[in-house]
């Protein structure tokens, strides 16, 4: 993975903790009794939604049901 980095395929983007963890919360509140998540699917989903992702990719019926119901997109995998 060093080299995906060195080659840049990957980059890490800056990320405000303080906002996902605030956004988290507001999806949890709307979506978390409808849609059972774990609390860091919900973290995983906010940060992709903070740091405007064009897909979600995952392989969790949880998480991809928490995802698609705050409005991202889900690839099937």
């Amino acid at each position: 993975m060093e080299e995906d980095f060195v080659a840049r395929r990957f980059r890490v983007p800056p990320c405000d903790w303080s906002a996902v963890i605030d956004l988290a919360r507001t999806l949890g509140e709307k979506h978390g009794v409808t849609t059972p998540a774990r609390s860091l699917d919900v973290l995983h989903v906010a940060a992709a939604r903070h740091l405007r992702a064009a897909d979600f990719l995952t392989s969790d019926k949880r998480q991809r049901a928490f995802a698609l119901a705050v409005g991202l997109t889900c690839p099937p995998v």
